[in-house]
C-alpha cells in the first residue's frame, strides 16, 4: 500500500520518473495491482499512478489494458478515484486528437 502512494508522490514531485517507471514494465504491474480488491487502497494508489503517467504514456496503458479495467471497476472506488479514472480516459484522448 505504500509502495503504491509512494510512486504516486514522486511522480508528483519528479514527473520525469515516469519514463523509468514505464520502461521497468510498471504500468502492466500498477494495472495488476488496480485489480486487487482484497485492499481497495491500493487499487487506487494504482489508479492515481497511472492517471499521472497517462499524461505522457496513455497508450501503453490503453495496451496494457489498464483503461478497461478501471472503467469495469468504477463503480467500487470513491467519487475522487472515479474521477482520476476519467481523467486518464481524458488524456488518452487529448493525445490522440493531437496526433
Amino acid at each position: 500500500m505504500h509502495a503504491g502512494a509512494s510512486i504516486t508522490q514522486i511522480l508528483d514531485i519528479v514527473p520525469q520518473v515516469a519514463v523509468i517507471l514505464v520502461n521497468c514494465s510498471g504500468i502492466s504491474i500498477l494495472c495488476q495491482k488496480m485489480q486487487n480488491f482484497e485492499y481497495i487502497d491500493v487499487a487506487e494508489n494504482a489508479i492515481r499512478a497511472l492517471e499521472k503517467i497517462s499524461a505522457e504514456f496513455g497508450a501503453g496503458i490503453l495496451a496494457a489494458g489498464g483503461l478497461e479495467i478501471m472503467l469495469n471497476m468504477i463503480d467500487f472506488f470513491v467519487t475522487s478515484t472515479q474521477v482520476d479514472c476519467l481523467l486518464l480516459g481524458a488524456n488518452r484522448s487529448l493525445l490522440y486528437r493531437n496526433r
